[in-house]
């Protein structure tokens, strides 16, 4: 049995991340001065540059899902339209959502 020994730390500790990157500051110094593993604070840094400080702070936050009608709306386009990549534009509440992922042959929706 595998238990998971990562530690995660929570919103306040990215946001003196986030405020140190901002001053200019490495990801070892950061690391240093909040105690946490450099390559913790390496993979924030990455993260900052990437998405910046709003990325930074909604890590470890909970992904939203499809619901199971926007799931069903999906299906029915690649089925309906016969495509074996599903690349199709759904609406849900007001929002366009585009997906591009391959489907593999033989997987029922």
């Amino acid at each position: 049995m595998s238990i998971g020994l990562r530690c995660r730390h929570d919103r306040s500790v990215r946001e003196l991340a986030a405020g140190m990157f901002g001053e200019g500051r490495g990801y070892k110094s950061v690391a240093r001065s909040l105690g946490i593993p450099a390559e913790a604070v390496r993979k924030w840094q990455q993260t900052y540059r990437a998405t910046g400080r709003d990325g930074l702070l909604k890590m470890g936050e909970k992904r939203s899902r499809y619901d199971f009608e926007t799931k069903v709306a999906a299906a029915r386009a690649v089925v309906d339209d016969g495509m074996c990549v599903l690349s199709t534009r759904f609406e849900q509440n007001g929002h366009q959502f585009l997906s591009s992922s391959p489907t593999r042959s033989g997987h029922a929706f």
